[in-house]
């Protein structure tokens, strides 16, 4: 290593990779046992996604607690965060127990309109989705939809 890249590596740290880890509700703790088995082969964090639909039905218990506790904002979006850190708790608690870094965000969408503003905001090095994930149901019935991922501008990497 030359002089200019000893003094380029004391004044640029290099910033810690990013590993974005798509979860939905019904995601399993196998699926972000690799995640960490991969974050830690690339000395990386975890960007934790819980991804809810916003298709997704609010009870109508629901309204009414919202309208109780005098909950400010929409209480479809109320319900739909909660609903987002509720599928978050039990991942944190794993990360948390192996001493990975991570930080976690609720995210209300579909995949392929979030994944891209995510990519382009947090700017992570690699994505980890199920493959379960990339499909939703079309409207004919019988028929499923693959998600795009075109505008996704990092490595995906897609786990059966």
């Amino acid at each position: 290593m030359n002089i200019v890249e000893q003094i380029r590596e004391r004044v640029e740290p290099r910033a810690k990779a990013t590993i974005l880890v798509v979860v939905t509700g019904d995601t399993p703790m196998n699926f972000v046992e690799s995640a960490i088995e991969l974050a830690r082969l690339e000395d990386a964090r975890i960007l934790l996604v819980s991804l809810v639909s916003a298709k997704e039905e609010v009870p109508e218990e629901f309204y009414d607690f919202a309208k109780l506790e005098g909950l400010e904002g929409d209480p479809k979006t109320w319900y739909l965060t909660m609903l987002g850190e509720q599928t978050l708790r039990p991942f944190e608690k794993v990360l948390r127990e192996r001493g990975v870094e991570f930080e976690s965000i609720v995210e209300i969408g579909e995949l392929s309109e979030i994944l891209p503003t995510l990519t382009n905001v947090y700017r992570p090095t690699k994505v980890v989705l199920r493959a379960k994930d990339m499909v939703r149901p079309a409207r004919w019935p019988f028929r499923r939809k693959i998600e795009r991922l075109d505008s996704v501008n990092v490595p995906v990497t897609i786990v059966p």
